[in-house]
C-alpha cells in the first residue's frame, strides 16, 4: 500500500485509485508471485487500456 502513492504520482494522477493500489502490491515479491505478475507489466498493460481508451474517443 505504501508504494500506491508513488504509482500515481508516476503517471500525474492526483488522486490514487485501484489502479495504483494495484501496481502498490505488486512492488512486493510475495503478492506479485502470488498474482502471477509484475509492476512493469502491469504498467505496460494500463499503458495499452489508456490508449486504447484515447483511439475510442476520438
Amino acid at each position: 500500500m505504501a508504494h500506491a502513492p508513488a504509482e500515481a504520482r508516476r503517471r500525474g494522477d492526483r488522486r490514487v485509485g485501484t489502479e495504483h493500489l494495484l501496481r502498490g502490491v505488486l512492488h512486493e515479491a510475495e503478492a506479485a508471485q502470488a498474482l502471477g505478475a509484475d509492476v512493469e507489466s502491469a504498467r505496460s498493460a494500463l499503458a495499452v487500456l489508456d490508449d486504447a481508451a484515447l483511439a475510442a474517443s476520438a
